[in-house]
């Protein structure tokens, strides 16, 4: 009887040691790599990370009892490295990125517009748009990407952050500011200036995404998009995106 009962514990602490085993990555936890890139990332420390997008993905990830570390970079190499095998990012999803990175799942809406001063025309459409000679936007980000997909490379006038697109706005250097719905809001906050603009002129309805390099196994995609989903149905989730004034993702045709 006691050699019985020993065989059935023995094989229940394998049991469990093989689904451990099968569950998570051979290294154990994912690696989100991220740079300062508010209101997205505001601050980061090892006990409560602040933002959008690393409160959303922390929460789901700690729901779900998923093991993770943050690797902290300057923005633009943190989503150009793509090189660890279970390395995940924020982006926008635009079509020049489509085939460079695994799309995990939406998180909420963020469109990309071109903002412009009120004393200069408000731009109503694609026509108005055209016409613009000098459109500032944060080089290497989503606003680089979609200009340059949609033709507009040499009216590109690239700044080191969307702080230098509004300061050159102001002073006369630019004729537009191309930026996300989410980022812009948050920096007009900031510095106080939304009395200065006219209504944005959307030109991409874009969303957040959490996004995943290439070499991730589906496997870990699997795990990762199982709990993006389930912390979404968790009324945490649409309290995180209240504060930051998100709205959860839509289906766009």
């Amino acid at each position: 009887m006691k050699s019985h009962t020993l065989v059935k514990i023995i094989f229940a602490i394998l049991s469990f040691f093989l689904l451990i085993s099968n569950t998570y990555s051979e290294d154990s936890s994912f690696e989100i790599s991220v740079g300062l890139l508010p209101p997205q990332v505001i601050k980061l420390n090892k006990t409560k990370p602040e933002g959008l997008f690393i409160e959303v993905l922390t929460e789901a990830l700690e729901n779900s009892h998923i093991p993770y570390k943050i690797k902290i970079s300057p923005w633009k190499r943190a989503v150009e490295e793509n090189a660890s095998t279970n390395q995940l990012y924020y982006l926008i999803r635009t079509p020049a990125r489509e085939t460079k990175y695994s799309w995990i799942t939406s998180l909420y809406e963020d469109p990309s517009a071109l903002y412009n001063l009120k004393d200069s025309p408000t731009i109503r459409n694609f026509d108005d748009f055209k016409k613009l000679k000098n459109i500032g936007t944060f080089a290497g980000g989503a606003g680089e990407s979609l200009l340059k997909y949609l033709g507009f490379e040499k009216q590109i006038y690239y700044c080191k952050d969307d702080e230098q697109c509004i300061k050159l706005l102001i002073d006369g250097t630019l004729d537009g500011w191309f930026s996300q719905n989410l980022k812009s809001k948050y920096l007009m906050k900031k510095l106080k200036i939304e009395k200065m603009f006219n209504k944005e002129f959307i030109l991409f309805n874009g969303q957040g995404y959490l996004a995943a390099s290439l070499n991730m196994s589906k496997k870990d995609q699997d795990i990762i998009r199982n709990s993006m989903e389930k912390f979404k149905k968790n009324s945490k989730y649409r309290h995180i995106l209240k504060m930051y004034g998100a709205k959860p993702p839509e289906t766009h045709k």
